[in-house]
């Protein structure tokens, strides 16, 4: 059984249904870090931002940021893959 002062720790989970999945993948360290890097640099913006400030839990927002970072890196990815297919259809 939890005790009082256990019922105070809480784990924030996003949630998940048919639109989101949890992705996992083995990855250098060195990525590791310049993600995690990128994702302290869009943290700080948050911080100081009138409009974002307060509004990620402080328990979840590196996660956050280091899936916004992430997520952009991929769809940038992606786009200049597409781009890269038009302006060369197999021939």
């Amino acid at each position: 059984m939890f005790e009082e002062d256990d019922a105070i720790f809480q784990i924030k989970i996003p949630m998940l249904n048919d639109d989101f999945v949890l992705l996992s993948s083995l990855v250098d360290k060195k990525l590791k870090h310049r993600l995690e890097l990128e994702a302290l640099e869009v943290m700080q913006q948050i911080e100081h931002h009138p409009t974002f400030s307060g509004l990620i839990e402080p328990a979840n927002i590196m996660e956050q940021c280091v899936s916004f970072v992430l997520q952009n890196i991929l769809t940038e990815f992606f786009y200049v893959q597409d781009r890269i297919q038009e302006d060369n259809p197999p021939t």
